[in-house]
């Protein structure tokens, strides 16, 4: 309980103010520390709360993404998408966008696993919500910086950008 609601305090703090970027998302610890619980909690709740704190934290710090790359096997798990429950795989997304977004040195970080990131994506991208669907297009054109993931995966991520595109759907044209 009071794991819970310590880290729903920070990521309350971290999503409404901007003494977080200051004060929990100056270093790595707080980031280490919260995705410790993230991976060894079984509570739902307070995974949720944590990787969405985690989420703050690289929104305003996103040089941290290597420590949430490192820590959270996110570049060596195909299945850790498969195995989340919705908010937190779009909060897993966010962690990248945030990193990405915020600073595009970030994608360095990425680079090494992006080809088997971007195959993971694309296939989870079938099987998941309008919102995730949308975000996980925003990241893969992201990626499109780089080469490889043109010519590997360039066609597939423009057809499904343009199906997105025509779907009548109205929470892809938000």
């Amino acid at each position: 309980i009071v794991k819970f609601y310590t880290i729903k305090t920070i990521e309350n703090i971290c999503i409404l103010t901007k003494v977080s970027k200051d004060y929990f998302a100056d270093n790595e610890n707080y980031i280490l520390k919260i995705l410790n619980v993230y991976l060894t909690t079984n509570n739902q709740e307070l995974k949720l709360s944590a990787i969405s704190t985690v989420s703050q934290l690289l929104r305003h710090n996103p040089s941290l993404i290597k420590y949430f790359l490192e820590k959270s096997h996110m570049l060596t798990d195909k299945n850790i998408f498969i195995k989340e429950v919705d908010g937190v795989k779009q909060c897993l997304i966010n962690c990248l966008l945030y990193a990405i977004v915020g600073d595009s040195t970030s994608l360095k970080y990425i680079l090494p696993k992006i080809e088997l990131l971007t195959q993971v994506l694309l296939s989870f991208s079938e099987k998941c919500n309008n919102v995730i669907k949308v975000k996980i297009i925003l990241l893969l054109g992201f990626f499109m910086v780089e080469q490889s993931i043109i010519l590997k995966f360039g066609e597939e991520i423009l057809i499904k950008m343009k199906k997105f595109r025509m779907d009548k759907n109205k929470e892809v044209h938000v």
